[in-house]
């Protein structure tokens, strides 16, 4: 598995993942894609918080092809 961190979206990445804090989990969907914004319901629905370590993973269509969305909670950082 190859795995590539940037601060730009790469259209040709399977998977996109977001860090994002706790105080950030209040308005998570300002901070994925359009696309994929839907996914802060379902991740609240599931009790994601943005706790140290948690993750929610899911699927939207992103830029005309299915991705894999990793939201990664970083705690209170």
């Amino acid at each position: 598995m190859q795995i590539q961190f940037t601060t730009q979206s790469n259209s040709n990445a399977e998977a996109l993942a977001y860090a994002v804090t706790k105080k950030m989990a209040d308005t998570l969907a300002d901070h994925l894609p359009a696309d994929a914004a839907f996914l802060a319901d379902a991740a609240k629905a599931s009790r994601f918080d943005g706790a140290a370590a948690s993750v929610f993973e899911g699927y939207a269509k992103v830029d005309g092809a299915l991705r894999r969305i990793l939201i990664v909670g970083l705690g209170d950082a």
